[in-house]
């Protein structure tokens, strides 16, 4: 798409290099946010996990059994990516007499492209033990990954450890044989080292979609077949070489009892939820006694959930801080060393996400971007827009890319040194947009510690006045270096006292900005100013649940939606600009991506907006955790607007 006809797209900062006032004349929106693009989870982490945290002394296990607990609710930590040696990783001998990985990679829930990239980047990073399951819906792209990394000989396919789960719609054992050579088709591989039942729990077979099948009154139908049946036909695969070793999911100690009774081939795994909420210390002892594995899955608790208690333990805290590892690694070396094998699921792939998502942002017309120090993906940021300005798919003027002053370098003597470490880490001449993350400093203990803790947990705040770390900002315009500076997250009074001692105006106040909280009167306030209201999290947080925020799933949302033949996000983005907000919202979908630019065919009525306007609660849907102490003085929330 030529310049010209993305000229209603693009962000116009309207430059003014021998004034020391910079104006920014933000025409619309076309903008890919890149926040959460980046954190990867916990699995990446667990190879360093395994490599450094071997020498925990067995003394702290008994401290570990103490988070045991019956609440399991659960969330999994972000953290970096370390590549690993998989000589270097222990494993455990079956008694089939295979050896299978201690730490594996789980892919529930993770679908098409993600799942690839992960499962991509998680080989290449070391691991060698991948769980699937016909249930998960991705044992094709699973297949792709693993055949592609075959032919490019980076890895050999006996140094694979393939486990994949029998789904309970195929207990029936005329059925097992057929879904198995279907499951191994889709893997494309011609064996699975360890073959699972899913469930003990048998339903009824529709057809091989419906794995749910429910009656009229919406029950789901389960049937009587009996799992030591189903169990026997998974040991003819064994006999006729398709699979090596065979397992059962979620099986209690009755039931292991009775499968043991009967069968030929004994399990050599029991796969379960096991973390330190749920221990699972009674099944352990029995599944050693019988020479079976205990494989954990959910280790680090489910996601999308609030925070498990464990992780607030001293006892966790304390082996953390003594060995200088993350909590999560903590856990996965506690669950390794009482015996169990666990298989942490990730859904963030650290790099490539982000890089892809920023190349095919540009690709579709986006040409503003927003990313920031505490974002940790500001190196794939800058590599995306260097690789499309080297393709010539743009030139660096037409990019406007936007990045942040983090909180532990609001020292004015610091301001410097850290935006010319992200320039470099970008690898760009210049940043067309600095802002300053938050109001709030905290204290600065090194480069990395970016939520500086105290022995107690509780964030370490510093008391540096933010006018003097945005007057540091204004020296980064005179060198040129800088082409607009503005502020995230302060409040209207904050905004008033920059304006009365700044030289150089900030152009914009990235603030959250949905249908929820319309910020109506901080940008009246700001639009008085000659300042852009930059809207984050237009479209709600992620992860919510199905029906939250309402906004998103209300029927008036659906009216509009009808009405101008667009998706409720399409919507609620027009609704934000038609306000005059410009909204930032965050996707690593290229579908959605595509989506969230199409907005400007159509422009809504004064009576839409009317309607939009009945959602503002002025409730917040991003929980503002990283200021948790909110006496301190630069609290940005305490007023109305």
């Amino acid at each position: 798409m030529g310049l010209n006809k993305m000229r209603n797209l693009l962000i116009k900062p309207y430059l003014q290099h021998q004034q020391q006032q910079l104006a920014c004349n933000i025409k619309a929106f076309a903008t890919v946010k890149t926040c959460r693009l980046l954190k990867s989870d916990c699995g990446y982490t667990a190879w360093k996990g395994i490599k450094n945290i071997c020498t925990i002394k067995e003394n702290y296990l008994q401290k570990g059994e103490q988070f045991h607990t019956k609440g399991i609710n659960n969330k999994q930590e972000n953290f970096n990516k370390i590549q690993m040696d998989p000589k270097l990783v222990p494993t455990i001998k079956l008694n089939s007499g295979y050896e299978m990985p201690v730490l594996g990679l789980g892919t529930y829930q993770l679908k098409k492209g993600k799942c690839e990239n992960i499962v991509r980047e998680a080989i290449t990073n070391g691991y060698r033990h991948i769980d699937t399951a016909y249930l998960y819906d991705n044992e094709s792209n699973i297949g792709k990954v693993l055949k592609e990394c075959f032919d490019e000989k980076l890895v050999k396919r006996e140094e694979i450890f393939l486990v994949t789960k029998l789904w309970s719609t195929f207990h029936e054992p005329q059925l097992v044989r057929r879904v198995c050579k279907k499951q191994m088709e889709a893997l494309k591989v011609n064996y699975i080292d360890l073959y699972l039942m899913h469930s003990p729990i048998s339903i009824k077979y529709v057809n091989d979609d419906d794995l749910k099948p429910h009656n009229m009154n919406n029950e789901l139908q389960t049937s009587d077949v009996d799992f030591v049946d189903t169990y026997k036909a998974m040991e003819k695969l064994v006999e006729i070489g398709w699979v090596r070793s065979l397992g059962v999911s979620n099986f209690d100690i009755g039931q292991l009892e009775r499968l043991l009774d009967n069968c030929s081939i004994k399990p050599v795994t029991n796969q379960v939820e096991c973390h330190p909420g749920l221990n699972q210390r009674v099944l352990r002892d029995y599944a050693r006694l019988n020479d079976i594995i205990l494989t954990a899955y959910s280790p680090l608790g489910r996601p999308k959930s609030v925070i498990p208690c464990f992780y607030e333990e001293r006892p966790l805290k304390a082996i953390a801080a003594k060995y200088n590892k993350t909590k999560c690694q903590i856990v996965l070396k506690y669950l390794i060393a009482i015996g169990t094998i666990p298989i942490p699921k990730t859904a963030h792939s650290k790099g490539k996400e982000a890089e892809m998502a920023v190349k095919h942002a540009i690709d579709v017309g986006y040409r503003h971007i927003d990313t920031a120090y505490f974002y940790e993906n500001e190196a794939e940021v800058g590599k995306a827009i260097k690789d499309k300005i080297c393709e010539g798919v743009v030139k660096r003027e037409d990019i406007f890319l936007v990045t942040k002053l983090w909180n532990i370098h609001h020292e004015p003597k610091r301001v410097e040194g850290a935006f010319l470490k992200q320039l470099k880490t970008i690898g760009l001449d210049y940043i067309d947009l600095y802002l300053m993350h938050l109001p709030v400093g905290y204290k600065y203990v090194d480069e990395k510690t970016l939520l500086p803790k105290d022995q107690d947990d509780n964030l370490q705040l510093t008391d540096i006045d933010y006018l003097d770390t945005y007057k540091a900002m204004e020296e980064l315009v005179k060198s040129g270096l800088v082409r607009s500076i503005g502020v995230s997250n302060f409040n209207s009074e904050q905004l008033q006292r920059i304006l009365d001692h700044c030289r150089i105006k900030p152009v914009t106040n990235q603030v959250e900005c949905s249908p929820a909280l319309n910020q109506r009167k901080l940008t009246a306030f700001c639009k008085e100013r000659d300042i852009v209201v930059t809207a984050y999290s237009p479209l709600g947080r992620p992860n919510l649940t199905e029906k939250t925020p309402e906004f998103y799933f209300s029927s008036k949302t659906q009216t509009l939606a009808e009405k101008y033949q667009k998706t409720p996000a399409q919507i609620i983005l027009r609704y934000l600009v038609d306000i005059g907000t410009v909204p930032i919202p965050k996707s690593s979908n290229p579908k959605r991506i595509e989506e969230n630019l199409n907005i400007f065919d159509f422009k809504f009525t004064a009576n839409d907006i009317e309607l939009m306007d009945t959602f503002n609660t002025g409730d917040r849907l991003v929980p503002f955790n990283l200021i948790k102490a909110q006496n301190h003085k630069y609290f940005p929330f305490h007023i109305e607007f």
